[in-house]
């Protein structure tokens, strides 16, 4: 006989039939609900991961501020800054905030000293060590007037991120106020600039272990809640999308940057979050495993007992003499 007629004469024993479909139906019962518990599980996991990644890119590009920050409010406070703003004087301020300090060591990429209405004073691009002519766009009075707040105290300052050149850009703007102690409002703004260029983006992979690109805008997926920055909310979706090279797992909007965190080493990571998916995802399963332990073992003993009750009906059945074909089954 073939393989399928032995099942096919298997089967024919009184009994059979009404055991397979009891097992059909325990395993619909059990293990379809854990099935389905396990998937959801993954998909919880990774977007919670995915989320985690959103709380990297808050904090990696605000280290990045926080450096313009400091070095803005300890300048800004300074009679000799003041007084540059105040006259114009280009030559003493590339002498008081030198481009080849600022760019360099602050990765800098424009300084510029304004009057109160946002005019342009001092300052420009840097290009390498030296001050370059400004782009258009960072010499609109309109504009550069609303990146700091000339009536706030002398150590408060605005910061975020700004497009306006075209590229998305950190900033910090601080109102120009003489030495402490010395009377008189400030003279200006003194604003400070980072472009996210590729230097600064990898400066930030070094902290989030992402490469990260900037996107003209979110890529559609899955919102999550805003994240709370010094330099504003943050806004999160995420969307886990297969490429040849990497998988890009996250948008975040933050002000006028959108960026796209990527995978680093495909193999390792995915390898890395696949194992934490799968230790998480295992102990949510034994939790809901160990609610129905119960439940489960009875259905079983239930099993058990209804394969005794089959054998005995096919042992009461079996023809006298023993062995024949039916027997060779076994």
């Amino acid at each position: 006989m073939t393989p399928f007629q032995r099942f096919v004469v298997w089967l024919r024993v009184p009994g059979r039939i009404p055991l397979l479909s009891l097992i059909a139906v325990i395993l619909a019962v059990t293990y379809v609900p854990l099935w389905v518990v396990t998937i959801r599980s993954f998909d919880n996991l990774e977007q919670r991961e995915n989320v985690d990644e959103a709380e990297e890119l808050r904090v990696a590009p605000g280290a990045q501020l926080q450096r313009l920050s400091d070095f803005g409010m300890t300048n800004a406070i300074w009679t000799a800054l003041y007084d540059d703003i105040r006259r114009g004087d280009q030559a003493h301020f590339a002498i008081d905030v030198p481009g080849s300090v600022v760019g360099p060591r602050y990765g800098m990429t424009a300084v510029i000293g304004t009057d109160l209405t946002g005019e342009v004073r001092v300052g420009g691009a840097i290009d390498g060590s030296a001050y370059t002519a400004l782009p258009g766009a960072l010499r609109e009075p309109s504009t550069l007037r609303t990146l700091f707040d000339p009536g706030a105290s002398a150590d408060t300052g605005k910061c975020g991120f700004t497009s306006v050149t075209g590229a998305p850009t950190e900033f910090c703007g601080f109102p120009a106020y003489p030495d402490a102690g010395t009377p008189g409002g400030p003279s200006g703004g003194l604003l400070l600039f980072r472009e996210l260029n590729a230097a600064a983006l990898a400066e930030i992979t070094e902290k989030t272990n992402d490469r990260l690109t900037v996107r003209a805008q979110p890529r559609p997926g899955r919102e999550h809640g805003s994240l709370t920055a010094s330099y504003g909310p943050i806004g999160v979706r995420t969307a886990v999308v297969d490429t040849a090279e990497s998988t890009e797992r996250i948008t975040a909007t933050l002000g006028a940057l959108t960026a796209s965190a990527t995978e680093v080493s495909r193999a390792v990571a995915t390898m890395t979050d696949t194992i934490g998916s799968v230790r998480a995802a295992i102990g949510q399963v034994r939790t809901v495993a160990d609610g129905q332990q119960h439940t489960i073992s009875g259905l079983m003993n239930q099993v058990q007992n209804a394969i005794g009750q089959i054998e005995d009906l096919g042992d009461r059945q079996q023809p006298a003499g023993g062995g024949g074909s039916d027997l060779e089954l076994f």
